[in-house]
């Protein structure tokens, strides 16, 4: 097993479930924290400046960084530390196995294997004082809570100053994403009276108020997101995910929920604009309902001719030949450290389709070539 396989092997085995994506508090298994003082541990013998930022209890970020007097940008690796939950998985998620090429255990491909090849291509511009050659500082900022809302992302931004240019770690080999989908979840609540299933007209019925919210959400809202579109990431879209109401058969409802997951696109739309669009549409047509975000995270549309960008896709091309500049419907931390003023792209080993799946496994033949792709993009700043 070579080194970076190694590390990915420890990280796996080091559990890092996100509490609130996975819906417990299980201190064996829960919280970023045993992930964050391990890579502190092995930055630290590297000379690097590491802290801890505790948004939650257990739940830091670890923000690793290589300084040099005189630095004339700063760039960031920005992968998370957090997985998903392990309920339902068919392996031991905790025991890293390699079977047939591939590394299997919660997190190999989202995100341990980008931690494991970014912290690889950070110890080793630490060997060779890469701040100091190319006047760059350089971060590695291991993300906590990206699997619950971005909060690690958000917290940082808000703390630290702006960065020149982050890649953040996610399952993309070998392409290298500059746009991505935004995800604005809302639910709508619509109130009734309850009365006797008997006497319906003594009533309101609160799910009766929600068909008429999901009329006009399929039948008038949806249609004219037909009409937008973005060049690599196609159209929005819009999908009513949960509903919830009512007590019993024979009692009129007075409350319903409604869960709606939107996928917006960058420089097209803005969650601002939809938000107060449907509040007003939904007053206009005299429907009770009230609408509350509980998710926002915007869409991700770095410019693709930006230096940085093309520097490190000339790279990766140099080491994946078939690297294209490439568009995602998921959402990612990238998002929020452009909504802060740091461009950044998403790049890292794996494949999406193995993240959160209940065999999670990574293509070991992709940890290395990734490691390589972000190491010879720092010597070439």
């Amino acid at each position: 097993m070579d080194k970076i396989a190694k590390l990915l092997a420890d990280m796996i085995s080091i559990p890092s479930v996100n509490p609130v994506a996975a819906g417990i508090d299980d201190a064996k298994i829960a919280g970023e924290e045993r992930m964050a003082k391990f890579i502190a541990g092995i930055a630290r013998k590297a000379g690097a400046d590491v802290s801890f930022r505790y948004e939650l209890p257990r739940r830091p970020t670890v923000v690793c960084k290589l300084t040099t007097r005189g630095a004339k940008r700063t760039v960031a690796f920005g992968p998370h530390t957090d997985t998903v939950s392990v309920a339902n998985m068919t392996i031991d998620p905790f025991k890293p196995v390699i079977r047939n090429g591939r590394m299997y255990g919660r997190g190999a491909c989202d995100t341990k294997g980008s931690c494991a090849a970014m912290l690889w291509a950070f110890l080793r511009a630490a060997r060779e004082n890469l701040p100091a050659k190319t006047k760059t500082n350089i971060f590695f900022i291991g993300l906590m809570g990206e699997e619950s809302g971005n909060d690690g992302v958000v917290c940082y931004c808000k703390s630290e100053s702006k960065l020149d240019f982050v890649i953040v770690g996610e399952p993309t080999f070998p392409h290298v994403v500059y746009a991505h989908k935004g995800a604005f979840w809302f639910k709508v609540q619509t109130k009734g009276k309850a009365a006797h299933g008997s006497n319906p007209h003594l009533g309101e019925n609160a799910i009766g108020h929600m068909l008429d919210v999901a009329d006009y959400l399929r039948n008038e809202y949806a249609p004219p997101l037909r009409k937008l579109r973005h060049s690599v990431l196609g159209n929005p879209t819009l999908n009513l995910g949960k509903i919830t109401g009512g007590v019993q058969v024979n009692v009129v409802p007075d409350h319903c929920e409604m869960l709606v997951d939107h996928r917006t696109l960058p420089l097209l739309q803005t969650h601002e604009g939809i938000y107060r669009r449907l509040t007003a549409d939904l007053r206009r047509r005299g429907i009770p309902a009230r609408i509350e975000r509980y998710r926002d995270c915007p869409p991700l549309g770095t410019d693709p001719k930006l230096a940085l960008l093309q520097q490190f896709h000339r790279v990766a091309r140099s080491v994946a030949p078939t690297s294209k500049l490439h568009g995602v419907a998921y959402f990612t931390d990238a998002a929020m450290f452009s909504k802060y003023g740091s461009p950044a792209i998403v790049f890292g080993p794996g494949d999406i389709a193995q993240a959160h799946t209940k065999d999670e496994w990574i293509d070991l033949s992709h940890l290395q070539p990734a490691a390589e792709i972000c190491y010879r993009f720092l010597t070439q700043l």
